[in-house]
C-alpha cells in the first residue's frame, strides 16, 4: 500500500483489548478494531484510553 492510499481519522480509544489491539470510536460514530504499528510497539509507544 503505497502512502497516497492511506487514510487518516481521528478517534479515542473506548477499550484497550491486548496483545497491541485496541477498540476505538471514531468522530463519525463508527467503531474499529485497531492495532499498533511495529515502531510503535519497538519504542514503547503508550496509547491511553480516552485520550482522542
Amino acid at each position: 500500500m503505497a502512502k497516497t492510499d492511506l487514510i487518516q481519522v481521528s478517534g479515542e480509544v473506548e477499550k484497550i483489548l491486548g496483545g497491541g489491539r485496541y477498540r476505538i470510536k471514531l468522530d463519525n460514530g463508527h467503531v474499529i478494531t485497531a492495532q499498533l504499528s511495529g515502531r510503535m510497539r519497538r519504542y514503547h509507544i503508550r496509547v491511553i484510553r480516552g485520550i482522542g
